[in-house]
């Protein structure tokens, strides 16, 4: 063995071994060094077709080791086996090159398939140092290691992981252009061509064929050729050309000149700490104060970083517990404000207790706290929810419990509770209750329930008002109750149903029950196919089981939950208050058929529109290219009820005619509810409008609403001419109505002015806007009408009448008319100015000041925010009408869209608008933009602005830049939040949109967790049935079939039979595959 073999070791690419031969020169060098990168290139090329799944085989080995076992099997070859030195042995161990490789100058560095691996062990322990020494990743950089002593105590205080702030500063911005100097102005008059890059000076440039050969002999470099700067790095022996603290890119700059990214950060998390100091010591200072400690509880979120993992949610969630507690034992249990405390707390305890211990302290709440309704309809919310203790019967009875703490508990000055308060929180628990009940199936009770609601409080008999009167309350509520029993056990025909007599006529002249009544519910389930069978079966049964049942009906033996007796009514009339008011009560009831709310001015029921165990799909999603709107919210008009298609889908056609009718009879100078039922009536029945309208006309001639809403009729039904003529006759009658009922003429005039527009007749919508202060107008205008030289005059006669119109309005508090005439005053502008859409737009700002400056003033009444979206309403409508016709700006429209965004984030109709102008636009993605900094930005966002979220990801499509995942991930994140969670219609939209995409294991899964999420929703659990009978095993929708029957939800077929023949046919399957198996 020769003295060169025996001193062979693994060795650098700069480290030759001793020269044996003269040195060669420097050409030689370079072209070694090329051919050598050359092969390595090659090399480099067959490395990339080693498939990911061998380097996955390969358990964790480097390319290089990879390389060397490819270069072993195509080597035709073996090499040598290294031969170990002996270790007494007097041979140089090691090679020294003092010639160097000029490569690592023109790279910067060695090359890296010459740098031999290595591999971090002993957990940041250093060879040679103390075993309590170890480096900190953290703190450690390319360019030197940082040691932390672990024995001794750390000073300072310890970083927590919810509060650091390290990972928002790991890098740094970078602007696109660098900034022009004047130094870069300036042309180079030498050069034949314009540089796009800043000019340099020759002199600080460095060009790599101008440096020479290093030497270690501390000979100086050849000539004062500039060579690139270098730092010291821990790695080098001489020292490598680390990366330059500019960006590689010559024109990007860091955005951030003055400061760091981390500094930035670290002044940001100094003020978060000072600021939890300070409200931390207002807390000590005021320890019963309130909202210190609720701006406390707030600050936690601030100090979480945004992205969250779950862990940390938690461990801020804890940490908000723990202060929950301690202000809970400093603050006074009589303090009225304990209560925002106690269900901020059970809100945190939601996301991190367990239901047993959740359920426990509800019950420790409510025991100290009997008589509080906000408690008791937060703790009903919990209890319906509850998948593992939720009963059909038990959660009818906390209702039956709240309804009756409610009615019991006497109103307090300090609960700021005035009596219709009371009674609209009485009526919305009412409404959850009939609700649920429907949903759970048992629709008999809750249309029963409605039944006598509305009797009791629409058609009490006058002679029995007049013996009570005098009466005390409990003594009175006795004796409505005895004699409605008496009515309710005749079995007479009820409201809702054909040739109903109500409680008067019954209590002045009786009346019969009617006959028996046949019913078919012939539906057989096929123990071959049963759950197929079962749905069908049970569909039969739904349909025709709705109404409340007789004793006289074929089906009462079979089915003890279709006929409603007065003891099952009786805990929840005795509930109610003796007195209710018509508005709230005809809105409850509009929600419970999933109409259109009621328009009705004055009413404070719009939190039950945004519950969302009352908010429902209005009809089967469909999941094409351009999916429908799942949900509208907004304040309806006469317009709005007259162009949307609106029908309730839970209650049958006659039933709801029937309802209508019997309303209008009762109330025939409700103008509000006589417009619903024209509506109404206008979508479903076409031939009978006409005579329904004037049928409410005779009834009540005096009411302008009515005869704009016949007129309307007419003009949606192509007879233009008849509706001017009702138009031009309405408003001329006026003056001889009250004063009152004169106020409705600017309706009139608005409807009239938009039906215009409606079919592009501009030339009549400017003669009815500039004839609105005319007491008699002409239907049609006649010829040389407005001219040029009387349309000044005409258009200050206009903007004179509609500005006093609603300046008085609003100075007698009366914002429904104010709008209307703020609205008309807009259209004016808009028909008579150069600049239509401006002008109008700057009308409509004008008048919203107005109501800003009255909100400011009476910050309590509600009517002033209905009034403020009202005209954004007309404002969006006015933007839409423009937008379809003219040339636009999309920018405007997306400024006053986002203004009336911020104002009311729930109005579908301002997100619709705002999703179809940037539909244009997909590439700057404002609508998620806008979903995710206001709409979902609140700490309270509603259902509505979920659902909205979900449909226009939907719309958006693979084209618009969406995928299936980002849908899913938007369902995740809305349906993670309080108010989404227990949504029937969002878990019913993220099933059918898993449907769609032909997943269905991942259709089960939604399935799975929807149905843990909405325990008494029994249409949801049968989507199983339905869909997923090829996903789900037979044992899986046997074991879903009775979650039904444990969770008591009204099951019409009954399959135990079922199940046991299934199970004797298995047996004897079995046993007859055991015996060919013996007999084989």
């Amino acid at each position: 063995m020769s003295q060169l073999e025996r001193t062979r070791v693994p060795k650098f690419a700069s480290f030759r071994p001793k020269p044996i031969t003269p040195l060669p020169s420097e050409e030689a060098a370079t072209s070694e060094r090329d051919s050598n990168d050359g092969r390595r290139h090659h090399e480099k090329k067959r490395r990339r077709h080693v498939s990911g799944k061998e380097q996955e085989i390969r358990g964790g080995r480097s390319g290089r080791e990879t390389d060397r076992s490819k270069e072993t099997k195509v080597e035709s070859a073996p090499r040598p086996e290294p031969q170990v030195a002996a270790w007494d042995d007097d041979a140089e161990q090691f090679a020294v090159d003092k010639q160097g490789d000029p490569k690592n100058l023109r790279y910067g560095s060695m090359h890296r398939y010459d740098i031999p691996l290595y591999r971090r062990a002993g957990a940041g322990r250093v060879m040679g140092l103390s075993t309590s020494e170890r480096i900190d990743r953290s703190a450690t950089t390319e360019r030197e290691v940082t040691l932390v002593d672990f024995s001794r105590p750390r000073s300072g205080r310890v970083e927590r992981l919810l509060t650091a702030k390290r990972s928002r500063a790991e890098g740094q911005t970078l602007r696109l252009v660098a900034a022009i100097t004047e130094k870069d102005q300036q042309l180079d008059q030498t050069l034949d061509y314009v540089s796009l890059r800043p000019s340099k000076t020759r002199s600080s440039e460095w060009r790599p064929e101008e440096a020479r050969r290093p030497s270690f002999s501390g000979q100086e470099l050849g000539s004062a050729s500039p060579s690139p700067p270098r730092n010291q790095d821990y790695r080098s022996i001489e020292g490598k050309a680390n990366p330059s603290l500019l960006p590689a890119d010559v024109d990007l700059r860091f955005g951030n000149t003055s400061e760091s990214e981390a500094e930035t950060a670290m002044k940001a998390e100094q003020e978060l700490r000072r600021t939890g100091a300070k409200l931390s010591r207002r807390t000590k200072e005021e320890p019963r104060n309130v909202e210190a400690w609720l701006d406390l509880i707030d600050h936690q979120d601030a100090m979480a970083q945004s992205n969250s993992t779950n862990a940390e949610i938690r461990n801020i969630s804890d940490i908000k517990l723990s202060i929950y507690e301690q202000a809970l034992k400093t603050v006074e249990k009589k303090h009225h404000e304990r209560i925002r405390l106690l269900l901020g707390m059970m809100g945190e305890g939601s996301k991190v207790w367990e239901s047993k211990k959740l359920s426990s302290r509800w019950r420790e709440i409510l025991h100290d706290n009997s008589d509080c309704a906000d408690l008791w309809i937060k703790y009903i919310d919990f209890a319906q929810a509850d998948f593992l203790d939720f009963r059909y019967e038990s959660c009818k009875t906390l209702f039956l419990d709240c309804l009756k703490m409610l009615a019991s508990a006497t109103v307090k000055e300090s609960q700021d509770y005035a009596e219709p308060v009371v009674a609209n929180i009485r009526l919305h628990m009412m409404l959850r209750l009939t609700v649920m009940m429907r949903e759970a199936g048992y629709v008999e009770h809750a249309v029963a329930l409605w039944q006598a609601l509305l009797m009791f409080y629409l058609c009490r008999p006058r002679g029995l008002e007049d013996q009570t009167r005098h009466l005390s309350n409990e003594s009175k509520r006795s004796m409505l109750l005895a004699s409605f029993e008496e009515y309710w056990d005749s079995e007479v025909p009820r409201i809702g149903e054909e040739h109903y007599t109500d409680w008067a006529t019954f209590y002045e002249s009786g009346g019969s029950a009617p006959g028996e009544v046949g019913m078919n519910v012939n539906a057989t389930v096929d123990s071959e196919n049963p759950f197929r069978t079962f749905v069908a079966a049970e569909d039969v049964h739904a349909e025709v089981l709705r109404d409340p049942g007789r004793t006289t009906d074929d089906a009462a033996e079979d089915d003890p939950y279709h006929i409603i007796l007065f003891p099952d009514l009786r805990d929840c009339l005795a509930s109610m208050p003796l007195e209710m008011s018509l508005a709230p009560l005809i809105d409850a009831l509009f929600c419970f058929m999933q109409i259109s709310p009621f328009a009705q001015q004055g009413i404070s029921t719009a939190s039950w529109w945004l519950d969302p165990f009352l908010v429902n799909l209005q009809e089967t999603p469909s999941l094409g290219s351009k999916p429908v709107s799942f949900v509208q919210h907004c304040r309806v008009t006469t317009e709005i009820l007259f162009s949307t298609v609106y029908h309730s889908k839970v209650m049958k056609l006659s039933w709801t005619r029937g309802v209508f009718q019997a309303l209008v009879k009762f109330s025939p100078f409700n103008d509000v509810l006589g417009e619903y039922y024209l509506a109404y009536e206008y979508h479903r029945s076409a031939s009978l409008v006409r005579k329904t309208a004037k049928a409410l006309l005779k009834k009540n001639p005096s009411s302008l609403r009515l005869y704009n809403a016949y007129a309307l009729v007419e003009s949606r039904s192509g007879n233009s001419s008849t509706a001017s003529r009702t138009f031009a006759t309405a408003i001329g009658m006026s003056e001889q109505l009250s004063q009152q009922a004169q106020l409705d003429v600017i309706l009139l005039w608005r409807t009239w002015i938009w039906e215009a527009l409606r079919v592009d007749d501009v030339s009549a919508a400017r003669h009815r806007a500039l004839s609105v202060f005319e007491a008699k107008p002409s239907p049609e205008p006649a010829s040389g009408t407005h001219a040029e030289n009387t349309r000044a005059i005409a258009t200050l006669k206009a903007q004179r009448h509609l500005t006093e119109g609603r300046d008085h309005c609003l100075s007698s508090r009366n914002f429904y008319h104010a709008t209307l005439y703020s609205e008309c005053l807009s259209l004016l502008c808009y028909l008579t100015a150069s600049d239509p859409i401006a002008a109008a737009l700057e009308a409509f700002h004008k008048s919203s000041a107005l109501f800003s400056a009255y909100t400011g003033s009476l910050q309590s009444n509600a009517s002033i925010s209905e009034a403020q979206e009202l005209i954004h309403q007309g404002k969006a409508q006015l933007l839409a009408h423009h937008n379809a016709r003219r040339i636009y700006k999309p920018s405007t429209v997306r400024s006053e869209l986002t203004e009336s965004i911020a104002m009311f984030p729930s109005n579908t109709i301002f997100l619709n608008q705002y999703a179809d102008n940037e539909a244009h636009f997909r590439i700057d993605d404002r609508v998620r933009s806008i979903i995710n900094d206001v709409v979902l930005k609140r700490s309270e966002s509603t259902i509505i602005a979920h659902i909205f979220a979900v449909q226009s990801e939907m719309a958006r499509g693979t084209e618009g830049g969406s995928t299936a995942y980002a849908v899913r991930g938007t369902f995740d994140r809305v349906l993670a939040t309080s108010t989404g969670k227990h949504s029937a219609a969002l878990w019913s939209l993220y099933f059918h949109f898993e449907l769609s995409q032909g997943d269905m294991k991942r259709s089960k899964d939604v399935f799975l967790q929807g149905m843990t999420n909405l325990p008494w929703n029994k249409s949801f659990i049968m989507l199983a049935f339905r869909y997923l009978t090829e996903v789900m095993t037979y044992d899986e929708l046997r074991r879903v079939y009775r979650v039904m029957g444990e969770k008591e939800l009204r099951v019409f077929v009954d399959l135990e039979d079922v199940f046991e023949e299934v199970e004797a046919r298995r047996v004897i399957r079995a046993e007859t595959a055991d015996q060919e198996v013996e007999r084989a």
